[in-house]
């Protein structure tokens, strides 16, 4: 009988207890001058005093991409995105981001809309893409990270 009323509460138990959803997977990214590639194909095309670490938490369900930015020792930000295309090499600008308003130091913490597929192709292959973040001294890109699981 007491096993009966053990497996019956752990049933109630099961019934009663909501279900919640996982967090979504966070991807990171190290943003660094030297990681910037030029027009001519040259790394360390970008400001190499600035520096950035990016949070990235894609909800391809919601069609959502939250971060949070941090960058220091750049000039004023003028925009900000992740590209397609792996390290070392330039490519399509795929997602905007919104900078923060300062970058010397700066934070900021958004949500954009993604396409879905986007958001899967970006959670299956991250390092198929990097960020990028625009300085008004370093227009064609100030530093630069491909995008990776953090594991720890």
């Amino acid at each position: 009988m007491y096993k009966t009323i053990v497996m019956g509460a752990f049933a109630a138990l099961a019934l009663c207890t909501p279900t919640i959803a996982a967090p979504s997977p966070t991807l990171s990214a190290i943003l660094l001058g030297g990681n910037e590639v030029g027009s001519t194909g040259l790394a360390n095309a970008g400001d190499t005093d600035g520096l950035g670490l990016i949070q990235v938490e894609i909800a391809p369900e919601k069609g959502e991409l939250c971060y949070s930015l941090q960058v220091d020792n750049l000039a004023t930000p003028t925009i900000f995105h992740i590209h397609n295309a792996v390290a070392g090499v330039n490519g399509p600008i795929v997602i905007d981001l919104i900078p923060p308003t300062s970058a010397d130091p700066g934070k900021i913490r958004k949500c954009v809309a993604v396409d879905p597929l986007l958001a899967e192709n970006i959670l299956n292959r991250p390092l198929e893409f990097y960020v990028n973040f625009h300085t008004e001294e370093f227009t064609s890109g100030a530093v630069r990270g491909q995008l990776f699981y953090r594991r720890f």
